[in-house]
């Protein structure tokens, strides 16, 4: 497992998301599917969405946490 502390993951979790809202805010799908700088970073973004709960430790996303934020 990486060094990382899984509470890193879900503030990288938490981190990417807000980067997707805060990129996409006002946006057409049209407007977005045009800007293609736009679309590559937020497919990075939801790489790190859908890595990070890799690395966070069963037990952890077992306790009572919404399993829709983890990933599962």
């Amino acid at each position: 497992m990486s060094s990382r502390n899984w509470l890193v993951r879900i503030q990288d979790i938490i981190d990417s998301t807000c980067t997707i809202r805060d990129c996409t805010t006002g946006l057409t799908f049209e407007t977005f599917c045009e800007n293609k700088v736009i679309v590559k970073a937020v497919l990075y973004d939801y790489m790190i969405i859908g890595e990070a709960p890799k690395h966070i430790p069963e037990d952890i996303k077992k306790r009572n946490v919404t399993r829709k934020f983890l990933g599962d």
